[in-house]
This record gives C-alpha cells, sequence and structure tokens, in this order.
C-alpha cells in the first residue's frame, strides 16, 4: 500500500491544557493500506471530513477531550510571520484511537490532506508518501527499488534508518541477555556436578563393583555423562514448556504484581508499549536447547572422570 501525508508539530489546546502533538494530514481512503490506526478507533469513528479529527488515546486522556469536543490546534510556523495575526483553527474530535503504542497514542493527531495544507500553509501537494511492504524485513530493499525509480531527488528512509539507534541499543541489550543467561545457565549445570558427585561418593562400592567384573573406564564415564545429558534434557523441556506459559500470560502476570506491589513495573511512558511485546522464535529456541543440553553434558565429565579413576580394590577395601 502506499499514501500520501503531511506531518508536522503543532499547539494544541483544550480548556487550558496545552500539548505539542504532531498533526499528521492523510487520505482517508488509503491511510488503511499503510497504518493501523483507521482499524484502532476504539471511540468514535474514523471520520477526517471537514474540520474532523482523530486523537490517541492518551493525548485525549492528558487534554480531557472526548467525541465531540473541539480542540484550538495552531502551528508554529504562523508565530514566524510578523504582518498577520493567526487564529487558531478549532477542530471537532471525532474519534480516539488506541493502537498500543505510547508514542503514538500519546503525540499523534489525524486530520484530512486539506485540513493540514491550509494549517500549514501548503498550497498544494504533500510532504511525502508512506509505503507498506508485505514483510517488513524487506523494506530496505523496497527502497531500493523506489530510489532507482524516482531518482536522487527525493529522499527514502526505512522504518530500520527512521529508529537506527534504538535499533541499536535494542541489539546490544540482545546480546548482553543471551551472554547473561548463558552463565546461568552455567551456574545452574554445576549444580548438576556436584549432584552427580555426590552420586560418585555414595556409589563408590557399586562402582568398585560394576570394575570388578570386567566394566571399562569409559563404560563408568558413559553411565555419569549420560545423567548429565538427561538431566540436561528434562531440564530444558520443562524451563522451555514454563517458560512458553509464562510468556503466554505475560501482560496478565505483569498487571497482577504491578497491582499486588502497587509500582508500574513497566512503564509504558518509557518502554513506549501497554504491555510486553515477544515474539517466539524457533531458530532460538533451537539454539538455546542445544546449548543448555551440551552444557550440561560438558560439566557431567567432572564426576564421570572422578568415579572412572576408582580403582576396584580401594572402592572395596572396606565392605
Amino acid at each position: 500500500g502506499a499514501a500520501p501525508f503531511i506531518e508536522s508539530p503543532v499547539i494544541a489546546e483544550f480548556h487550558g491544557i496545552m500539548e505539542t502533538p504532531m498533526v499528521v494530514g492523510v487520505d482517508a481512503r488509503l491511510e488503511g493500506n499503510v497504518s493501523e490506526i483507521p482499524g484502532s478507533v476504539n471511540q468514535g469513528v474514523f471520520n477526517l471530513d471537514d474540520d474532523s479529527i482523530v486523537v490517541g488515546c492518551d493525548l485525549a486522556e492528558v487534554l480531557g477531550v472526548r467525541v465531540g469536543d473541539r480542540i484550538a490546534v495552531n502551528s508554529p510556523k504562523h508565530f514566524m510571520v510578523r504582518d498577520e495575526i493567526h487564529l487558531p483553527v478549532d477542530l471537532v474530535v471525532a474519534g480516539i484511537f488506541d493502537v498500543g503504542t505510547h508514542n503514538f497514542d500519546r503525540n499523534y493527531i489525524l486530520c484530512s490532506i486539506e485540513t493540514a495544507q491550509d494549517l500549514f500553509a501548503i498550497e498544494n501537494g504533500v510532504q511525502g508518501m508512506k509505503v507498506m511492504t508485505e514483510d517488513p524485513e524487506r523494506a530496505g530493499l523496497v527502497s531500493e527499488w523506489i530510489r532507482e525509480a524516482i531518482g536522487p531527488a527525493y529522499s527514502v528512509r526505512t522504518w530500520m534508518e527512521m529508529h537506527e539507534q534504538l535499533f541499536s541499543v535494542l541489539q546490544v541489550e540482545k546480546n548482553l541477555m543471551f551472554f547473561l543467561l548463558m552463565f546461568v545457565t552455567v551456574v545452574a549445570a554445576f549444580g548438576i556436578t556436584n549432584t552427580l558427585i555426590m552420586v560418585a561418593v555414595q556409589k563408590t562400592r557399586e562402582i568398585g563393583l560394576l570394575k570388578s567384573i570386567g566394566f571399562t573406564t569409559g563404560s563408568i564415564m558413559r553411565v555419569f555423562v549420560l545423567q548429565g545429558f538427561i538431566c540436561g534434557v528434562v531440564g530444558t523441556i520443562l524451563g522451555i514448556g514454563s517458560g512458553l506459559v509464562a510468556l503466554y500470560y505475560r501482560n496478565s502476570l505483569l498487571r497482577f504484581l504491578s497491582e499486588r506491589l502497587h509500582v508500574e513495573l513497566f512503564p509504558r511512558a518509557f518502554y513506549e508499549f501497554r504491555g510486553i511485546p515477544a515474539a517466539t522464535r524457533g531458530q532460538d529456541l533451537l539454539v538455546v536447547s542445544l546449548l543448555a543440553i551440551v552444557i550440561c553434558t560438558l560439566v557431567a565429565l567432572i564426576p564421570a572422570w572422578r568415579a572412572a579413576r576408582l580403582q576396584p580394590a580401594e572402592a572395596l577395601r572396606y565392605e
């Protein structure tokens, strides 16, 4: 999909409360092809005819407006004109949208392109075109096609380029979280080591008997390594299962803890989302599972080597 737009900051005032949101002039017929806002109106209707607007739910809450109220909107560009006095434009709230992202719900007002042209003194045309791709990961490739088609006179930016700094921070956090989880897994795996060492001590007589009847050092080691492997497999299955359940009910759990502790554990103004977003990838689950099983198997080598070194005579001396 593709749709034109005009975007600029404004000063919005309602009953003495002033905010500085972004007003976006859009084509109401095409906006649904590139945005979720038309389908996210939960109060009123998505109507941009004449002087009608739709506002974000958080902005509406801050201003105290409801459907049918009039907001006085003034463009900062009007203050730069000294020879003329521009009065604010009264726009009627036709709908209130909730897309679940604080940045949009708190800072955006949508109006028609014609209203935006009058508000920002644009005689003709628009500022740009928004393009929606079928696969968001292919936005870079599509942008190259668009650059070749329209030439160097126009600027083409992808959603990744517009939020490059944010994604860089998220990538660093993801890498750090991965290493932290691996260290936690290693620490937990040493618990298996301690348990197997205790088993080796408790089963000294049995190990001695096995070696006396012909079991090799490699056979004894394989018994303990297999125990570590089984612990790793069972623990990984239980951990991933419980993790997926907690992930599914993450927002319900978050609300429960916030209500009980009376603390906002996931501040929306900081993280931009009303709930905790999550995406489960099979590749990530596979990598984590394999690493956890490998670590649990490797740490079993220490008690396995200890048990395999026992001599039958020493093990059975006091039996």
